[in-house]
């Protein structure tokens, strides 16, 4: 009986520390600014229109979808939107953006087109408020500077947004720095489909005990792999609930109940959010 008691016991202790790393912030916020809106997945783009370029973005403002983007800085210290570390596949040329100077990838060009990579503050201003961003702080060495010099750029936006990352220490730099901020984790599960490769951090993502680091408002997760029973906790210990990156009216119908929001790509839905 001491055997099974002591099992029971460690069980215990075990469950309720998972449930303390995976706690978010406490007391809840509401998603000020946030709430209602359907949010396009680096812009409204298409054929047209690359990604994460300003006719993207310029689209789905005018469209009244709210936006997500992609924050990360230059050799010289500019912020540009830019989801990939690398522009091969974007702009057909090798190299990270971290070791481009802004003049070098204004030499570069999206898909072969015209439109080039903007930077934060371009978009910033196509943007105008019109319809509240979700920022994505991409992870990189130097990640310290690069939330630094976005923090204080955003606050001196006027319209509505908040930040997210995959990366623990960029959530936890606005959880220390900038705590007014509206502020997320990204995440997601390998028992999805997502085609993630299977790395301890990666896994580590899905468990979401990050979030002891982190204490994110928000946690964003892959629908594609949402059945993950860390999700369903987080939901149940306060946890608004993003979902990324729904590709049908049909997905978001049927997940309606999972998430608050909705990050979207490939198709165009309805403007307000479940």
């Amino acid at each position: 009986m001491s055997v099974i008691r002591t099992l029971l016991v460690t069980a215990g202790v075990v469950a309720c520390l998972y449930l303390f790393l995976i706690h978010p912030r406490w007391p809840r916020r509401p998603l000020a600014g946030l709430a209602g809106y359907m949010y396009a997945h680096r812009g409204l783009w298409d054929e047209m229109s690359p990604e994460n370029s300003l006719p993207a973005f310029q689209a789905a403002a005018e469209a009244g979808y709210g936006i997500e983007l992609d924050v990360q800085m230059t050799r010289d210290g500019i912020l540009v939107v830019f989801h990939d570390d690398t522009t091969d596949r974007m702009c057909g040329v090798p190299g990270h953006i971290r070791d481009r100077t802004w003049a070098e990838l204004q030499s570069l060009r999206l898909q072969g087109g015209q439109e080039r990579i903007p930077s934060l503050d371009e978009v910033l201003e196509v943007v105008h408020g019109r319809v509240p961003l979700i920022v994505e702080i991409k992870s990189c060495p130097g990640i310290r500077a690069l939330c630094r010099r976005t923090a204080d750029r955003l606050m001196a936006y006027s319209g509505p947004y908040c930040v997210e990352s995959f990366d623990p220490r960029a959530v936890w730099f606005f959880r220390w720095h900038a705590p007014d901020v509206i502020r997320g984790q990204l995440a997601f599960s390998l028992k999805g489909g997502g085609g993630h490769r299977k790395t301890a951090g990666n896994y580590l993502l899905g468990t979401l005990i990050q979030n002891a680091l982190s204490r994110p408002d928000f946690v964003a997760f892959e629908t594609v792999s949402d059945d993950a029973v860390s999700l369903f906790l987080v939901g149940k210990l306060g946890a608004h609930r993003v979902g990324w990156t729904a590709r049908s009216q049909e997905e978001v119908n049927e997940k309606r109940d999972r998430y608050e929001l909705f990050i979207f790509e490939s198709f165009r839905p309805e403007l307000t959010a479940p």
